[in-house]
């Protein structure tokens, strides 16, 4: 929370509690995946919804993100892509789809700097500095 004040960070949320499985790690993966359901409140702005649905100029590449800032448990700063995913529940039904949020493009270098392992525990928690987001990774 320190480092918080220090940024004059506001609208401060806890938002999950996250065990890190072999998939957070993986180097060809790339990405720390966030289950909306998992998610206890809501962080983003409009604009930030907006933008997460933005697709690339060829739609079947997928949807275009937004960087953010993130800070380790050692209040070290990475600028990493945040991602929406949409995942069919059942694929016989369109309507059923579930959101996952990730960070992906860096997440890695994250994980490597950290030692991060299989089981480790985190807190997440998003904040504001000049009404741009930023996550904060906590060791529970």
């Amino acid at each position: 929370m320190e480092r918080i004040r220090e940024l004059n960070g506001s609208d401060v949320k806890f938002l999950m509690h996250k065990k890190l499985c072999s998939s957070d790690l993986s180097k060809n993966n790339n990405r720390l995946s966030m289950p909306k359901s998992k998610i206890e409140c809501e962080f983003l702005t409009e604009d930030e919804h907006e933008k997460l649905n933005e697709r690339k100029e060829d739609s079947r590449r997928g949807l275009v993100g937004m960087e953010i800032t993130v800070i380790d448990p050692y209040l070290r700063e990475y600028k990493i892509t945040f991602k929406k995913w949409e995942m069919k529940k059942n694929p016989e039904d369109d309507d059923m789809k579930g959101v996952i949020y990730n960070l992906v493009t860096n997440w890695h270098n994250m994980v490597n700097d950290n030692e991060f392992q299989i089981n480790q525990q985190l807190d997440i928690w998003s904040f504001r500095v000049d009404a741009k987001l930023y996550l904060l990774l906590n060791h529970v």
